[in-house]
């Protein structure tokens, strides 16, 4: 490299941004990749997230295709175009899909135990 400036040019900053509290999240059961929107509190946590970055300036926008981010997205970037990525998502392990905590204990407690 000639110049710092050319060094500079190399760097990428990569910012990773979670969704807001979802109905999953406050219901306390697990959603996996299913349809689930943000609460009122979790559009208050990404206005939050907004003006904590608002003078970030942000070359592209990478979200999951799932609802909650979506949403999430466009509290925080209104308007900006996103790239969905679908490898983005949680893992779909549709076994726990819809239980609580509780009842995933449970189940592990049984399974390791028989």
């Amino acid at each position: 490299y000639d110049t710092m400036r050319e060094k500079e040019a190399e760097k990428m900053l990569l910012y990773i941004i979670r969704h807001g509290e979802s109905e999953a999240n406050a219901g306390g059961y697990y959603s996996g990749q299913s349809c689930v929107h943000l609460t009122e509190r979790g559009r208050k946590q990404a206005a939050c997230t907004r003006e904590y970055v608002k003078d970030i300036p942000f070359d592209r926008l990478f979200v999951s295709d799932v609802l909650r981010t979506q949403e999430t997205a466009e509290v925080i970037f209104p308007g900006m175009e996103r790239t969905f990525i679908p490898l983005a998502r949680e893992i779909d392990n549709t076994t726990m899909h819809g239980k609580t905590k509780e009842e995933m204990k449970w189940e592990v407690r049984f399974i390791t135990t028989r």
